[in-house]
């Protein structure tokens, strides 16, 4: 991630819910998922940098806020 010390960053993310089957279960559950990325003039020739996609409780924005909040630390 040194790449992106000292440039102007933006972030986007993008939430999702996901089918999920637990293997021993075998059980369908559905899951909130935040696709987490960022973008920088200073990038050159990438687009996009995606910094992960995480589980969320919720689709509610403190609980969103709350996962970005820890994946950008």
């Amino acid at each position: 991630m040194k790449e992106m010390a000292g440039k102007h960053l933006v972030l986007h993310f993008d939430g999702k819910i996901l089918k999920h089957i637990e293997e021993e279960s075998k059980q369908s559950t559905s899951t909130d998922r935040i696709a987490i990325s960022v973008t920088s003039p200073e990038f050159g020739d990438r687009d996009d940098l995606l910094l992960g996609v995480v589980p969320c409780e919720s689709g509610k924005s403190a609980d969103c806020a709350l996962c970005i909040q820890n994946l950008c630390e």
